[in-house]
């Protein structure tokens, strides 16, 4: 047994230097990958400031132009926006400095800002969600009866009676919005 044991300690030494080669191989290759990388790095540091300074200054320079409304997306914003109740996220699809603003069947209300608008959005909270489908028969009954309907993109509860028009401009931003508690109101 001497001379098997023998054999075996001297097979498992040479597999083990031979591991220990081949593990300090892969560790050399990896930190000339590592430091020619360092490198890289440093020749593109060195770049960056003048690149990044001429970059800056043509930011300063040339503003960013807002993206185009559509009004396929301001009336997507508009089925979003109020079905979340997020009448803040209509904002930016408002005219300004003011937007019409108008309560059916009250007095109410004078050109508004679109923050004073989203936040009397709030009227027809109870109604939601609204159906904006304009080949919906209500929707078209409404529009073809009411003049100040025609043009408008409108929705109609759900859930009950509330009505909401908004007339979509040229630009394709928001320039009237019209709240009712019922649309049956329009129906005379």
């Amino acid at each position: 047994m001497g001379k098997g044991l023998s054999i075996g300690l001297i097979a498992i030494i040479i597999l083990l230097i031979t591991s220990v080669g081949y593990f300090i191989f892969q560790n050399q290759k990896v930190l000339k990958e590592l430091s020619k990388a360092k490198g890289e790095q440093k020749t593109q540091t060195q770049q960056t400031p003048t690149s990044t300074a001429s970059t800056q200054s043509a930011a300063l320079v040339q503003p960013t132009p807002s993206p185009a409304l559509t009004q396929i997306g301001t009336q997507s914003a508009i089925k979003s926006h109020v079905n979340s109740k997020d009448y803040a996220g209509l904002i930016p699809y408002m005219t300004t400095p003011k937007v019409n603003f108008s309560l059916m069947s009250s007095e109410c209300c004078e050109p508004q800002t679109p923050q004073q608008a989203s936040e009397q959005m709030k009227y027809i909270n109870s109604g939601i969600p609204f159906d904006f489908n304009q080949q919906n028969p209500t929707i078209q009954n409404l529009k073809a009866k009411n003049p100040e309907l025609a043009n408008s993109f409108v929705g109609i509860s759900t859930s009950g009676e509330q009505l909401a028009a908004f007339t979509i401009d040229t630009q394709n931003k928001i320039s009237t919005i019209q709240l009712s508690v019922s649309w049956k109101l329009y129906s005379n």
